[in-house]
């Protein structure tokens, strides 16, 4: 199988922060801090606030560890978002450029 993916910085960058945002937004569904999503996934709470912030980008091994601790999650459900409404992720990438 091979996959034909044509993928510029700019794109990458956008993805790990959406990355980042669904992060966010499940660790807020569940109601946890990110100390104890850090604390169910092995990873520090500074590592944690990267990947929200989109500062990291995240190998698959990571990605799926943080996603299993939101318990018994798929990749599916995990990029399908909290049912949360619309999300504007160009709004928040907006906002988030402002702190950088």
């Amino acid at each position: 199988m091979t996959f034909d993916i044509v993928c510029s910085e700019a794109q990458s960058e956008k993805a790990i922060q959406h990355l980042g945002v669904l992060i966010l937004l499940w660790r807020r569904h569940f109601q946890m801090t990110q100390q104890e999503l850090a604390r169910r996934t092995g990873l520090l709470q500074s590592y944690i606030s990267g990947l929200e912030k989109g500062n990291v980008d995240p190998r698959m091994s990571t990605l799926c560890r943080v996603i299993s601790g939101f318990e018994n999650m798929t990749l599916d459900t995990f990029f399908a978002g909290p049912n949360v409404g619309f999300i504007d992720f160009h709004a928040i990438e907006h906002r988030h450029m402002e702190f950088h």
